[in-house]
């Protein structure tokens, strides 16, 4: 496709709308009621062009949620402007505690090293889901941190950071990468799981 490779996908069929993002940062909309060329009704373009890593509806509000590598979270209402309604970064809080603020409650092939590596290279965010029954999203960064949002009031809320298990406890290790998450569909709980396998489990308080 001419707009790039795509990153990440969501619907909302309450809408009939479709969400593509794309590695070049483009996200676009489509109407799934309209046939053929026509159904895209927006086109969306990150101004660094940096790939889409997630989106989501959010719930009954008919908000969309778009992600990038950059760490910028847009929010829209793709059904009336193509302005974002808020912009934030999931890297705005600094995470200078020794330990996370929540610790996964279950967690697999972890050595269990809850220290934060402050990486020598720009923070970058690798994932981001939403959890839209409780308006929450969880942004997983390139230093193993997973930070949390709040955004049931339609103003974004800094809750909390998550510090994923480690496969190794030496420093001299990179943190590993983590590729993959998934919230529960009611609850405030999600699991993350790594390039090296590491999977933890997290209950948000």
């Amino acid at each position: 496709m001419k707009d790039g490779i795509t990153s990440s996908l969501c619907a909302d069929f309450n809408q009939e709308l479709v969400c593509i993002g794309f590695n070049s940062g483009i996200s676009s909309i489509y109407d799934v009621r309209i046939a053929g060329k026509f159904s895209k009704i927006m086109g969306l373009r990150s101004e660094t062009r940096s790939k889409v890593v997630g989106c989501s509806f959010l719930g009954e509000s008919s908000r969309l949620i778009i992600g990038h590598e950059d760490s910028i979270i847009k929010v829209y209402d793709p059904r009336k402007f193509e302005e974002p309604l808020e912009v934030f970064k999931a890297d705005e809080f600094r995470v200078e505690q020794p330990k996370p603020l929540t610790s996964s409650f279950m967690s697999f092939g972890s050595s269990n090293n809850n220290i934060v590596k402050v990486p020598n290279y720009p923070l970058a965010m690798n994932n981001m889901i939403v959890q839209s029954s409780n308006s929450i999203i969880a942004c997983a960064m390139n230093d193993s941190t997973i930070r949390l949002f709040d955004l049931y009031n339609k103003r974004h809320k800094s809750l909390e950071y998550v510090l994923h298990p480690q496969a190794s406890s030496q420093p001299s290790i990179p943190p590993s990468i983590i590729s993959t998450m998934r919230f529960h569909s009611r609850r405030v709980h999600f699991a993350a799981a790594t390039d090296k396998n590491v999977v933890g489990v997290y209950t948000v308080n």
